[in-house]
C-alpha cells in the first residue's frame, strides 16, 4: 500500500478552498504544475485526481485530509452524485453497503451517462465495477431481452441501450421512440438509430414476424397455395393482389411501402 501524503505535505503544496472544492499549486513543481493554477484532471470515471510525489490520489480524499486534518474512516461519496464537485458540503462518510446503494440507485440522466458507460461502436460497456457480478469494468452491459433488444439495468430500471446511447450522443433522451434504421434490434451503433414518432417506427418493421405461413413481409399463404399482398395505411387496408409466389406478392408489398410508409427504410 502507497504511503499516504500528511495534512503537512498536502497543505505545503497545495492550498485547498472548501466552498469551490477546487485544489491550487502554491508553487511551480515542473511543466504541469504552476503556480496558482488550479490541480488535477478528470479520470474517464468522472472523478478530479491530483499527482503529489510522484503518486496519484482522488481529490475528494485530499480535500477531506485538507479540511478535517486527518484521512476518512470509510469511503466518500459524493450526495449530489457529480464525482468532480468537492465541495466540503457535497462529501459525507459512507459503508461500503451505504456507497453502493448511493451508486445503485443514482438515476441515469445527461449529467452521469458518461461516468457510467463508454460507448463502443454500438456497444456500451461499463466505465466501473458496480454491485453485481456481471458490472464488471470494461464488460459488456446488458443482454438481449425476449424482444431481441438490449437492456441495461441500472439505477433500479431496465433501459433499452439504444435510448442510453441515444442520450450519450445528443444530451437528451429522445422524445419518441428509437426505431433501428436497419431492423436489427441489437444493432445499436449511433448512425442506426433515429428519434421517430410510434407510427414511423413501426411502419419501418422489415421481416416477417415468426408465426408467417408465408416468411415474408406483408404477405399471406392462402390455403390454395397462393399469395396474398396487403398492406396497411393510416388506419386503412389496401389489398394489393393475389400472387402465385410469395417473392411476388412481397416485391407488390414492398412497392407499396415505399409509397405509402414515408418512414421505411427498405
Amino acid at each position: 500500500m502507497k504511503e499516504r501524503p500528511t495534512r503537512g505535505r498536502l497543505l505545503e503544496l497545495l492550498h485547498f478552498d472548501p466552498e469551490a472544492g477546487t485544489f491550487r499549486w502554491k508553487a511551480t513543481i515542473g511543466s504541469r504544475a504552476k503556480e496558482g493554477c488550479i490541480a488535477g484532471s478528470l479520470t474517464s470515471q468522472g472523478y478530479a485526481v491530483i499527482r503529489m510525489d510522484g503518486e496519484l490520489w482522488r481529490a475528494h480524499h485530499l480535500a477531506w485530509l485538507a479540511h478535517y486534518g486527518h484521512w476518512p474512516d470509510g469511503l466518500v461519496i459524493h450526495r449530489n452524485h457529480h464525482r468532480s464537485d468537492n465541495r466540503i458540503a457535497n462529501l459525507e462518510l459512507a459503508t461500503k453497503q451505504e456507497a453502493h446503494a448511493h451508486t445503485k440507485a443514482e438515476c441515469i440522466g445527461p449529467h452521469n451517462v458518461h461516468a457510467i458507460f463508454h460507448y463502443d461502436n454500438g456497444i456500451l460497456r461499463w466505465r466501473e465495477s458496480l454491485t453485481g457480478k456481471n458490472r464488471v469494468a470494461g464488460a459488456v452491459a446488458g443482454y438481449v431481452n425476449d424482444g431481441g433488444y438490449i437492456v441495461v439495468e441500472t439505477g433500479g430500471k431496465a433501459i433499452g441501450a439504444h435510448r442510453i446511447i441515444w442520450l450519450m450522443h445528443n444530451g437528451v433522451w429522445p422524445s419518441g421512440e428509437i426505431d433501428h434504421l436497419n431492423g436489427v434490434r441489437d444493432d445499436n451503433r449511433i448512425e442506426n438509430l433515429r428519434d421517430v414518432v410510434h407510427i414511423t417506427n413501426t411502419e419501418n418493421r422489415r421481416s416477417a414476424s415468426s408465426h408467417s405461413r408465408s416468411g415474408a413481409l406483408g404477405v399471406e399463404q392462402r390455403s390454395a397455395g397462393r399469395f396474398r399482398a396487403r398492406i396497411r395505411s393510416k388506419g386503412k387496408l389496401h389489398e394489393l393482389g393475389i400472387f402465385e409466389s410469395a417473392d411476388a406478392a412481397h416485391k407488390a408489398y414492398v412497392a407499396a411501402k415505399r409509397k405509402l410508409h414515408v418512414g421505411n427504410t427498405l
